[in-house]
């Protein structure tokens, strides 16, 4: 049988460094989450495609979700999924509810170049 006792204490710091890790990192996350300030840009403009899967951004909009975080958001519906890629790049609009893959492929250049 191996002799594995000058392992634990390996083990043991390694054990004390990660957890002092983890809560170092906690710490910090709280101490930002803690320092709210007033949004960036209270004023912003969304776009959309005239699809039920936009239907949380009307809603939020409609019940005043937006303002009661202090957001004053314009919903604008876009002609098609190019167009409203393409002005979240230049940016006119300063979001969008759009398909996964479109911000990803206009990262890596496929499509529209972001």
């Amino acid at each position: 049988m191996k002799d594995h006792s000058t392992r634990r204490p390996t083990l043991g710091a390694l054990s004390r460094l990660i957890r002092g890790a983890v809560l170092a990192s906690a710490m910090v996350a709280g101490s930002s989450a803690m320092a709210i300030d007033d949004p960036e840009k209270p004023d912003l403009k969304f776009g959309f495609i005239k699809l039920t899967d936009m239907a949380p951004l009307a809603i939020a909009y409609e019940k005043g979700y937006f303002e009661e975080e202090g957001l004053f958001v314009t919903l604008e519906a876009q002609a098609n999924w190019k167009v409203l890629l393409d002005r979240v790049i230049s940016g006119e609009l300063d979001g969008a509810h759009m398909l996964a893959g479109q911000p990803l492929g206009a990262t890596i250049g496929y499509g529209t170049k972001a």
